[in-house]
């Protein structure tokens, strides 16, 4: 039994010039900005393999389960890239569907001159599936099925055909949606995540999702429609998990962050790995979060080993 992946696979342009780039406060937000009409040059640029979908799906084989990848690329060199990426990964890419007449998404992030970065995307021909599209043999025969960030109608489609031979088949099912399919989709998402058995999200997506501004109250909020496991990453504060009956915490790691691209990927990844090797939600957290604290000192989503985790747990 393994896991099916179901999410976007992109590449991620990584630029950073803290010399012509300004960081603007106003009305209480922060803007990156660059003087209007003009053409600067950049000393700093990398281009990495990205996507929510992907990241969670190499980090999961590099922990050593069984995964399979759902999603589309275009016939493309970065399509190529991501097969590559896969292939190298040990990622099973039977149901990773390369489209001729479709270009592949990929993202350009900005990094602010305070280390804080903003991400342009370009979907391209990720996740537009439809309902024929389904994997019905493989996803019968898993034993997790994961859904990241879906919003195109034909996915949101496929999802809940998906979802519905999942529970059909006892396959568990974990959500982490993203705060784009949230504020796009928030209805279906919420019938989505009433069938889900473990649910990832960021402090700001939960809120948003739950109506409300108190975390503790939306994570009971989710509980009650279901949901055995709900998981709030909180940044710099750790991360936070209600079963119903308690709540557990594990602070951050202080670490020198470089790159926030992945990190929470990285987590969800790593929390899913222990509870799959039945341990307890605190060393679950304490793997997770070890997992994403490594993936915010790398640029670009790199899978880790469980030793390497451990060894970085053992020197805190």
């Amino acid at each position: 039994m393994g896991i099916v992946v179901v999410g976007s696979a992109l590449i991620d342009i990584s630029i950073k010039n803290t010399n012509d780039f300004r960081l603007i406060n106003k009305n209480l937000k922060k803007y990156i900005s660059i003087a209007y009409g003009s053409k600067i040059e950049t000393k700093y640029m990398e281009l990495n393999i990205g996507g929510s979908g992907r990241n969670v799906a190499i980090n999961l084989s590099k922990l050593g389960h069984r995964v399979n990848f759902v999603g589309k690329v275009g016939c493309d060199p970065f399509g190529n890239q991501i097969l590559s990426d896969f292939k190298k990964e040990g990622v099973d890419i039977r149901n990773l569907k390369v489209v001729k007449d479709g270009k592949t998404g990929f993202s350009i992030v900005f990094f602010a001159p305070d280390g804080e970065r903003s991400i342009v995307v370009y979907k391209g021909r990720n996740l537009d599936l439809n309902a024929k599209e389904i994997p019905e043999q493989t996803l019968r025969t898993s034993q997790w099925f994961i859904f990241t960030s879906i919003t195109s109608k034909g996915s949101l489609k496929f999802l809940s055909e998906a979802l519905k031979i999942a529970k059909k088949n006892g396959v568990k099912i974990f959500a982490n949606p993203s705060m784009t399919m949230i504020r796009a989709r928030k209805k279906e998402l919420l019938q989505f995540i009433k069938k889900s058995d473990m649910v990832v999200m960021n402090e700001e997506e939960i809120r948003e999702l739950t109506g409300t501004k108190n975390v503790i109250l939306s994570m009971k909020r989710l509980n009650k429609l279901g949901i055995s496991l709900v998981v709030t990453t909180s940044g710099a504060k750790g991360a936070l998990v209600y079963d119903g009956t308690k709540f557990y915490r594990h602070r951050s790691y202080r670490i020198k962050i470089k790159d926030t691209t992945g990190c929470g990927d990285s987590f969800t990844a790593g929390f899913l790995h222990y509870i799959l090797k039945k341990k307890s939600i605190p060393e679950a957290l304490e793997f997770a979060n070890a997992n994403g604290a490594l993936q915010c000192q790398k640029v670009g989503s790199q899978a880790l080993s469980e030793k390497e985790i451990l060894n970085f747990i053992s020197k805190q």
